[in-house]
């Protein structure tokens, strides 16, 4: 009974852990969102090669954009926590079903929703975070 205690005890902590601290340079440069990280746990549409996705649609401005994407997200996953709401800016956190956080990025530049959800912790994600803007993607 007490090994079955323990590992219960490890199994928590370790879950409790893999939220990671916030990444501190995440958000826009230079016009663009933070580069990927070299594990494959990230795409983004300022990426080239593997790590690349296509920007999302946008609106006309980046208020109506962004107020549109937010709805949308919200609405169709109530898990996911608002960090930052800038102007042009939107910093979303997903938590996985084994509680991992992925960071998401939405950026309104040149008509459209650039993109970026990154995973803070492990090396692979096996392809969630290029599921879920795809899965996003399919909202609009």
């Amino acid at each position: 009974m007490k090994a079955i205690h323990l590992v219960a005890v490890v199994t928590t902590l370790t879950l409790l852990g893999c939220a990671g601290k916030l990444p501190l340079d995440l958000g826009v440069a230079n016009d663009q969102l933070t580069p990927c990280p070299k594990s494959p746990n990230c795409v983004s549409s300022d990426e080239l090669g593997d790590k690349a996705i296509a920007p999302l649609p946008g609106l006309a401005s980046p208020e109506e954009s962004l107020a549109r994407w937010e709805q949308l997200i919200q609405q169709h996953f109530p898990k996911a926590q608002l960090i930052t709401r800038e102007a042009s800016y939107l910093h979303f956190t997903f938590k996985t079903s084994i509680g991992w956080v992925d960071d998401v990025e939405l950026y309104w530049r040149d008509q459209q929703v650039q993109v970026r959800s990154a995973s803070r912790l492990g090396y692979s994600d096996l392809g969630k975070n290029r599921q879920r803007i795809e899965s996003l993607r399919q909202l609009w």
